[in-house]
């Protein structure tokens, strides 16, 4: 069992608001946190090298720019208001490059049958909760997989789990509340396996914290990744991943792990419905909105915002559009685009309006898109997915062009 999927199951980052600064402003004001953050989970060596000089190869802005495109962010390897969000959000205490890696044979479990063990409880939670939480937990590994699971309570076990602060013996400290969340490690002897959850942390028995994994149900109507008739309904980015709408279900990919994992989508927001047609991620609002019908939703991780769903005829559209086919937030204009069968929107973010002289035709401003029906889209890297169909075309938005037409379910591993 890899240890970036144990933490998956067992811990989940909560969004903070950030102060609003000006970002000639935060190089200076958190360039020590920076630093920090890029040493402890990028491998940033300074060595009292001032932040942004080159040391060997490995410089300030470098690193910056491998976080930036890890979180699919703009990638400049400056600082800015949306990377220091990121930075500043809580988080498992797991690399994200250099020394993270799918583990190798040699470090998986050399066994099926598996114990584990609880050696103390927060204050926070009932300890009910907290042996259901984890049970649970486990019980999506086993669910799915031959491993089984057996609650050990005096006998050392393979897995031993337990809450701390601060230093707690393992060379690997946490840092207070709102930073790191837990740690766990690699199969293996000794401390392998283990898992540390962070007492600094408020742990509440909620899907955004200890229980944030929800159970995959099982049954005939799963939808398969690699299946050449699938067509997504809808495709979003969100906090660094990527989401599948299909149907009742949902996949989530991480570009940097190969492997996709399905999610019924009522175990993951509860009040959605299921068929979702369109979803975009405005970043700098750490928002994603999904839309079915004449109705949208505002997302904010596992929450609906207060206030929602709403009708999209507040955003402007008029009354002849009674569904939106697929939705696009272009971070670096501040527009997001709707697409309506052969036209398109303009809606202004920062304005919250419609651009004057919208609806226009799709073909007059994507070439080679003009001929399909989109059924989804989303931005990624400079370059925009139209899904038709179970085929995508990647489109360049620098030279207005399609660069490569690739089957749809190619982000799963298909």
């Amino acid at each position: 069992m890899n240890c970036i999927r144990f933490m998956l199951l067992l811990c989940a980052a909560i969004s903070y608001a950030f102060p609003a600064v000006r970002e000639s402003k935060l190089e200076e004001k958190y360039g020590q946190l920076a630093e920090k953050y890029l040493k402890r989970f990028y491998d940033l060596k300074t060595e009292g090298v001032p932040v942004g000089r080159k040391n060997n190869g490995n410089s300030f802005s470098e690193k910056l720019k491998q976080m930036q495109e890890f979180f699919s962010l703009n990638v400049t390897g400056k600082m800015n208001q949306a990377t220091m969000e990121i930075m500043e959000k809580p988080r498992c205490g797991v690399y994200d490059i250099n020394h993270y890696s799918t583990s190798p044979k040699s470090s998986a479990w050399q066994k099926m049958d598996l114990t584990y063990r609880i050696l103390n409880f927060t204050p926070d939670m009932a300890q009910a909760d907290v042996e259901r939480s984890i049970k649970r937990a486990f019980q999506v590994w086993s669910d799915v997989t031959p491993l089984k699971f057996t609650r050990f309570y005096n006998e050392t076990s393979d897995i031993e789990m337990y809450f701390a602060a601060r230093d707690h013996g393992d060379n690997n400290p946490f840092d207070g509340p709102h930073g790191l969340l837990a740690h766990a490690y690699q199969p293996g002897i000794g401390m392998g396996g283990d898992a540390h959850f962070d007492e600094d942390e408020t742990w509440t028995n909620s899907q955004r914290r200890l229980s944030s994994n929800p159970v995959l149900p099982t049954g005939p109507t799963i939808p398969s990744k690699c299946d050449s008739n699938t067509i997504f309904d809808a495709v979003t980015t969100l906090r660094g991943e990527i989401i599948f709408f299909v149907n009742s279900w949902l996949w989530r990919k991480f570009p940097q792990v190969p492997e996709a994992e399905l999610y019924a989508i009522d175990t993951v927001w509860p009040s959605l419905p299921v068929g979702i047609q369109a979803a975009y991620e405005n970043p700098i609002k750490d928002e994603v909105f999904v839309f079915k019908g004449s109705i949208y939703w505002a997302l904010n991780g596992v929450d609906v915002v207060h206030g929602y769903p709403k009708s999209i005829y507040m955003l402007g559209f008029p009354r002849t559009v009674e569904a939106i086919d697929a939705a696009v937030h272009i971070e670096d204009l501040e527009k997001t685009y709707f697409f309506v069968a052969d036209k398109y929107w303009s809606y202004d973010e920062k304005s919250q309006t419609m651009d004057s002289g919208f609806p226009r035709l799709i073909e007059e401003d994507f070439p080679g898109i003009s001929s399909r029906k989109i059924h989804a889209t989303f931005y990624f890297k400079g370059f925009l997915y139209f899904f038709s169909g179970n085929w995508q075309l990647e489109y360049s938005i620098r030279s207005m062009r399609v660069m490569r037409i690739l089957r749809s379910n190619s982000w799963l591993g298909c």
